[in-house]
């Protein structure tokens, strides 16, 4: 398992008061505590304005890596923002997230295979949106398999999160322990 540490995230009040006014120190905390706690990455999400998310994702990694040696999982849907914490990061990240949704497939592969990140891979596309049933999420990576598969091999990990408010119920009903769901089609199916 994987622990990513995700209070530094722009949507949080404190955070946001915190990018806003570039208070490092109360940034240094947070990756610190995080690190501390044993988180394997700290997810970094400047939650900001489009327009003004690169610039403050680029403030968050300069900031975070002044405090803690931790790797970080750079966390936008915003692709200029993605490539401004690509740009600066000292450790391998991953990339939170891509979907099989094509603006997210197109915005963000490119990304993952210049800087060669590991990515979280949610299954989620524009024709289904979550599906129900872990059957239904693997459909949407066997639809997508040939963009997915543009940059496995230069993957060190891909990551498949599963919603576990949606639950985890296969098409015929039964129940799917989560960790056997993440390991992907193959490893699954041998369980």
């Amino acid at each position: 398992m994987i622990i990513i540490g995700e209070k530094i995230n722009g949507t949080r009040k404190a955070v946001a008061r915190a990018i806003r006014e570039r208070d490092a120190a109360f940034i240094h905390d947070l990756a610190k505590s995080q690190a501390d706690a044993g988180s394997a990455f700290l997810d970094v999400n400047a939650g900001t304005a489009p327009e003004r998310e690169p610039e403050d994702m680029a403030w968050l990694v300069t900031t975070i890596q002044e405090s803690c040696n931790t790797p970080l999982c750079l966390d936008s849907a915003n692709p200029a923002a993605l490539k401004a914490g690509l740009e600066l990061v000292k450790h391998p990240p991953l990339i939170n997230s891509v979907s099989g949704e094509r603006p997210r497939i197109e915005g963000v592969l490119p990304l993952a295979l210049q800087y060669r990140t590991s990515l979280i891979l949610l299954a989620l596309d524009d024709e289904t949106g979550i599906p129900d049933t872990s059957d239904g999420r693997m459909r949407i990576v066997d639809r997508r398999g040939a963009s997915f598969a543009r940059i496995a091999s230069f993957m060190s990990s891909v990551i498949l999160a599963l919603s576990v408010m949606r639950g985890l119920q296969s098409e015929e009903g039964a129940n799917r322990f989560a960790p056997s769901a993440c390991l992907g089609r193959r490893a699954r199916r041998r369980l």
